[in-house]
Order: structure tokens, then sequence, then C-alpha cells
């Protein structure tokens, strides 16, 4: 389709009224989404003007359906409040509503609606639903992962910081819609600045980013105004050179044709200034990007804040602001031929100037041209053939010398040459116009009509066979004519493919070299920072060697007052060991001596009530002496049992003690091969403490011959760290046996303490129930001498 710029162009829909509401009031809008789904095209928010210069937020949703002509309203009620400057993207039947902001806050809310079923429904997304939160942004689908959104920029919290206010972002976030779960990309290279009102479309596996505003409301403008995101290796990139011009703007609207074509619409510019021109950003087949400007009729009067979707092979722009703050109401539309017709519109044709070697054609013939001629018819002639027809025949510019060309004669052609001639003049004049409007080839097609002129301007033939001569002639150049033209159309193409061929290489070329230009800046910039890394490694491997020297001697200190602790730790586990078990028998021994006082005690006080008694008895009558004397005799000889048990007890606690001691002399001779064990073992140790020195060493020697080697610096500095780790936790580990050795030590000298002062207690008691005991039996004894003096005298008397 050939496209004319003064033909096709943007037009005004509202030329012809619609059908439904009134449409002024439901374009007053700016700030709105438009999202096409079949031949609908749906308006979702937006804010217009209210009384009193004040902005009123919309809170409705409005349907143009393009193949009707026709508006409908009211037909279905958003789940949300006023809102604007939002995202709505058409994902299968679906439309998904995401952000947006009203007169006080952002919104972190997304809303789907069912085009088939007419319903909304709210969806709750995981994850850090801050991201959500913004206003201004970009939204589109993300190239490489399946049902899935990215979000840009905007106007909204910042996830890295603390506060609840809002900043301008440079951000991306993914959306899953299949999990419904919210994340925050990290990609490489350098962010783009913080922006908002800005597009945010994707071309193949890249996602672009054009103009947008930034702190202070600045226009973003040169390496700025164009930004590209590869989501194939997640990297923000340069997006190299770029052909073409394009103004700095922001509020604008664009949308992707064909896969490879964003088209740009509107905006702010410079100065606050309404934008109408429709501009084409262009990825070719290698990357590359250019800009053009299309030259077709511009809707009327600039806007941005637009509302812009493609619909049924056209282009719509709805609303907007206007000059000023006005909201033009109207409806354009742009057919997609405007677009990708616009390459073969604007490609200059060149020329082909063709240079056919031919014969020249006969003297004063040359100079033709096409005219109309009448011939009368002859007196006395009833034929009305062709002589009294108009014929159409080639005659020359000026007089014409017929004696000068070969086979003419000053006579007039007969009726049988006439009859015979036309099928050449018709297969010339179908020829010639054909190969000139091919190639433009005028100056290689002029010797024909000059040879024909021959035939036609007006010369005579004397007989036939002259005119068979001279129509074999005219034959045989036009054949020669045509094979000529054919070879150089042929050349032509050879060279005219070459030159294209050459061109792209060319083109090809320049952006092989601003490539490796680029990359051969990318690679100084990361050769200084290797070096500068490399520098900082250094300066770490030398901390890390010092640190590890420091750690070594700080070792091998630890490792002597380990082996202090261990033999102090040893000796007092020894003393408290011995001191429980001395403690543990001088209690056994001093609870069996308590059980025999409480017994003698106990038989002394039986005794003393049975001679209390058998001192009453006497007293109550004589006739009892006997029994008492037996009874004195059997105390006696109870006591005397006593006494001997008392005394094989004593021998008993003399076994014990002589026992005790012979424990002790064995725990003793175990102490002092645990002893020997634990040298043993210090040895042992101080022999792994050398093999961890000298491991440490065959380290450090590694360490030195690993500094010509970055990646084995790393891998030795990966191994120093946890080991220079272990020896400090070790070494804290050993500080805090010292201390609960100490603490151990402190405690078992206590212990000893107290034991000394309970056993000399314990002696003390024992020696005075003993001396409690030889007294009262000394007592005893005195009563017995008694009773028996007492008893001989009463015998006696």
């Amino acid at each position: 389709m050939v496209v004319n710029p003064k033909e096709i162009g943007w037009n005004n829909v509202l030329s012809k009224p619609l059908a439904g509401p009134n449409q002024s009031k439901l374009l007053q809008r700016a700030g709105h989404t438009a999202t096409a789904v079949g031949a609908d095209i749906y308006v979702i928010g937006g804010k217009t003007a209210a009384k009193g210069g004040r902005m009123q937020f919309c809170s409705d949703i409005c349907k143009l359906d393009t193949a009707a002509s026709k508006w409908s309203t009211g037909f279905l009620r958003p789940p949300f409040g006023e809102k604007t400057y939002h995202t709505a993207t058409h994902i299968g039947v679906d439309i998904w509503v995401i952000g947006g902001a009203d007169d006080k806050h952002s919104s972190a809310q997304v809303y789907v609606l069912n085009t088939k079923t007419l319903k909304w429904r709210t969806v709750a997304f995981r994850g850090d639903t801050r991201l959500l939160q913004r206003s201004a942004h970009g939204c589109t689908r993300h190239p490489k992962v399946a049902n899935a959104l990215l979000l840009f920029g905007g106007w909204g919290r910042d996830t890295a910081s603390l506060s609840d206010d809002c900043t301008w972002l440079n951000d991306l976030a993914l959306l899953r819609l299949d999990t419904l779960t919210v994340e925050q990309v990290q990609p490489h290279g350098s962010l783009p600045t913080a922006r908002a009102y800005h597009t945010f479309n994707t071309m193949g596996n890249k996602c672009f980013v054009v103009g947008g505003r930034t702190t202070q409301n600045t226009l973003l403008a040169g390496d700025q105004l164009l930004c590209m995101y590869d989501a194939a290796t997640n990297q923000w990139m340069s997006p190299g050179p770029v052909s073409g011009s394009f103004p700095a703007r922001s509020s604008h609207r664009g949308v992707v044709i064909g896969g490879n074509q964003l088209v740009i619409c509107g905006g702010t510019g410079q100065g606050k200034l309404r934008m109408n021109d429709t501009s084409v950003l262009k990825q070719a087949s290698k990357g590359h990007l250019s800009w053009r400007c299309l030259s077709v009729s511009p809707f009327q009067p600039g806007r941005t804040a637009q509302g812009m979707t493609v619909c049924n092979d056209s282009l719509y722009i709805l609303g907007g602001y206007g000059i000023g703050q006005s909201f033009p109401p109207d409806v354009w539309s742009l057919p997609l031929g405007a677009v990708t017709g616009a390459d073969a519109r604007q490609r200059p044709v060149q020329p082909h100037s063709l240079d056919l070697a031919v014969e020249d054609p006969p003297a004063r013939c040359e100079a033709t041209c096409w005219r109309t001629a009448k011939r009368g018819r002859a007196k006395g002639s009833t034929d009305a053939g062709p002589a009294s027809k108009r014929q159409h025949a080639l005659a020359p510019a000026g007089a014409v010398d017929t004696a000068q060309v070969p086979g003419c004669q000053a006579m007039q052609p007969t009726r049988d040459t006439m009859t015979a001639l036309p099928p050449l003049h018709a297969q010339s004049n179908a020829a010639l116009p054909q190969a000139a409007a091919d190639r433009n080839v005028s100056g290689a097609c002029a010797m024909l009509p000059a040879s024909a002129a021959a035939l036609y301007g007006g010369c005579a033939f004397n007989d036939a066979a002259a005119m068979s001569a001279t129509v074999s002639r005219l034959e045989g150049d036009l054949a020669r004519a045509k094979a000529a033209l054919t070879e150089r159309l042929a050349t032509e193409d050879i060279q005219l493919r070459q030159r294209r061929d050459l061109e792209a290489e060319v083109t090809r070329l320049h952006a092989e070299v601003a490539a490796a230009g680029l990359r051969c800046t990318t690679s100084t910039h990361q050769c200084a920072q290797l070096q500068r890394v490399s520098e900082e490694r250094l300066q770490q491997l030398q901390c890390a060697e010092a640190a590890t020297a420091d750690a070594s001697s700080r070792a091998a200190a630890a490792v002597a007052t380990n082996g202090d602790l261990q033999r102090q730790l040893s000796g007092a586990t020894q003393q408290r060991d011995d001191l429980s078990r001395l403690v543990t028998e001088r209690e056994e021994a001093s609870k069996a001596a308590e059980a025999d006082a409480v017994k003698a005690r106990s038989m002394v006080r039986q005794e003393r009530l049975d001679w209390e008694k058998a001192d009453a008895d006497s007293r109550c009558a004589l006739h009892s002496l006997r029994e008492e004397w037996r009874m004195l005799q059997d105390t006696n000889a109870h006591l005397h049992a006593t006494v001997t048990r008392l005394t094989k007890s004593l021998e008993v606690a003399q076994d014990k003690v002589s026992e005790g001691v012979n424990v002790l002399a064995e725990v003793r001779k175990r102490a002092g091969e645990e002893r020997e064990q634990s040298s043993k073992a210090v040895q042992a140790q101080q022999a792994a403490t050398q093999a961890a020195e000298h491991q440490l060493q065959t380290a450090q020697a590694r360490i030195g011959t690993a500094e010509t080697a970055h990646k084995k610096l790393e891998a030795e500095l990966s191994q120093l760290r946890p080991h220079a780790a272990d020896l400090e936790q070790q070494l804290s580990q050993c500080q805090v046996k010292l201390k609960a050795a100490q603490a151990d030590v402190t405690d078992l000298r206590a212990e000893a303490l107290h034991s000394k002062e309970f056993y000399a207690e314990s002696n003390k008691g024992l020696e005075r129930e003993g001396q409690h005991l030889a007294d009262h039996c000394n007592e005893l004894l005195k009563i017995v001498a008694q009773r028996r003096s007492h008893s001989s005298s009463l015998a006696q008397g």
C-alpha cells in the first residue's frame, strides 16, 4: 500500500457523532488508561477539572465499541475509589490495574477485570508489597518469564528506606501472576536515573524506558533519554549509537507495533510545551536503533497524559491535557499503514542511468515525439479503412530528408505497407514505456523511436523488399536494445545489491567499532577495578598474614598455657578426688562411731534404769538380792561383752583406717600413672601443635606462592580465615576453661578447708564421746564395787 501523508494521517473520530452518552463529558480527563480488548477500548480512572479550578479525580470506567461506534458507561462499578496515573495491562481476557494515586497518597492495590464476565476481583500478592505502592510508573510484560509483569520507576515508597514518604523510583519489580508473588529484581549494570511519567515497553528480549521526569521535575535527556534493560542477561545496558533525534518529554504514551517499532505520541516538552508529533523507535534485526518522525497530519491540539492504544489496525488517542489546563474531549485515530508504510514513503528513489550500445538512428530521424495525425480520404475512394480514421504515428520534429534514408523515396506509403507496420509500432510502443517506467532509462530507449521514425515519419518505400529489409533491421535493433537493456538491468541489480550489502556491512562495521570502543572502555574500567580489587586483596592478604602470625603466637602461648592449665587441673582434680575419698571415709567412720555411741548411750541408759530398779527392789525386799546379784552378774557379763564389742569395733575402725591408707596409696599410684598419661598426652598435643605449626608454615608458604594468582590467593585466604577463627575460638575456650579451673581450685581449697575443719571437729567429738564413755564405765565400775562391798557386808552381817 502506498501511503500519502496528505491523505492518511490522524483523523478526528468526533467528526461523526457517536452513539451513547455525551462524549465530551466522558473524555474530559487526563492521567487515565486506555486498554483495547478486541474491538472495545476500556477507559479507566483519570482526573478532570472541577469548579473553582481544582482537580477532580475519576473513579468510573467507560467503554468505546470501535466497531459499532458506541460509548457505554455505568455498566460496571470498580471496586476502588478515585485513581489516576495507574497502569492497566491486558493479559488474556483480564485487565490488570496496578498502583495509581488519588489526591492524598499512592496505592499498592492490584485489581483485575474479567472482560468476559465483567467482574472485578482484588488480588493479594505475597512478598514485599511495598513494591506495588507507586504511581506514574511503567508496566510491561516480562520478555523471558511467562505470565509475569515488570514494573519500573514511578513515584512511590523506597523499599531500601525505613521512611513511609514517597520519592522518585528506579527499581524493577517482578510480579508473577501464576503464583501471585512480588519480588524486587537485582539487575547488573548502572541503574537509570530515578524517574516517573515515562514509558516502559518490551521489544524482543529488551525493555525500553523513554523519557520522564526526575528530581525537581527536570526532564531527562542525553544518555538518560533512552535506557535499555536486557531481560535475557538481567542487565541494564547502553542502547549504543541511536540514529535520528527525539526531543525530551514526559507524560507521553507509547505502544509497540510489529514487535520492533515503538510509537511515541504527545507528551510535555521543554517549557511545558504540549507536543503533537508521532515518533517511531525502530529496532533493526541486528539490534541497531533509530528514531524517525512520521510526516503525517498531526492531531490538534498537542496533548499530554492522554490514553493511547492499538485497536482494529489503528492507533487511538483519547483525551488528555490540552493547552494549559484544558481537556480536549476528542478521539483521534491513525491507520497502522501510516507507520508500517513510512519506510517505503520516506526512502528516496535512486535513478539509474543506463548507457546501451546500439546503432545510431538514421540521420535527421532521432528527434521525434508522439503526435496524433488525421489522414484525409483520397478522392474517389470508397474505402473507409485506416486511411479515413485517426492514426497514431511517429512524426519528426522538423523536415525529413527522405533521400538520405536507405530504401525510401518521395512517395506515399501503400495500403499494404500501412497494414503491415502497426504491429511493430504497437510492440515498440508497449515496450518503451514499460522499460522507462521500470528503471527510468529514457536515454537508453531514445534510439528506438528514432529508428521507428524512419518507418513512420513520412518516408515511403519503393517496394516490399526494401520495406522488409527496414522492418528486419528495426526488429534487430529492437532485439539488441532489449538484450542490452536486460543485461544492463541485471548489471545494475547486481551493483545495487552489492551497494546495499556494502552499506549494510559499513553500518555493521560502524556498530562493531562502536561496540568495540564501548567494550574497550568497559574493559579499561574493569581492569582498573580489578587492579584496585587486587591491591585491596593484597592489603587484605598482608593483614591476614599479620593476623595469622599474631594468631600463631597467640596459639603457641595458648598451647603453653593450656599445658600448664591441664597440669594444674589434673593436680587439682587428683587432690579433689583424694579429699573426696577421705571425706567420704571419714564421714562413714563418723557415722559408724556415732551409731555405736548412740547404741552405747541407749544401753547405758537401760542399765541405769535397771540398776535403779534393782536398787528399789533391794530396798523393798532382801529376798530379791540373789536375783539382783544374778542380774548384776548378767549385767557384768553384758558389760564385758559390750566392752569386748567396742574393742572389736575399735579394731575394725583401725583396720578401715589401714585400708584407707592402702587405698590412698593406690590412689596415689593411679594418680602417678594418670600424671604420666597426662604428660604423654601433653607431649602428643605438643607434637600435634608442632604439626599444626608445620602446616601453618606450609600454608604461609602456599600463601607466598599464591600472590601471583588471584584465584589461589582467595582460596588460601578463605582457608586461613576459618583457621584463625578456630584458633581464636580455641583461645577463648582455653580462657574459659582456665577461669573454670581457677574457680574449681578455689572451690576445692574451700572444700578441703571445710573437710579439715569437719574432720578436726569429728575427732574432737569422738574424743569427747570416748572420754565420756570411759568416765561412765569408771562410774559403773565404782558402783559395782560399792554393790559388791555392800553385798559382802550384808552377807557377813
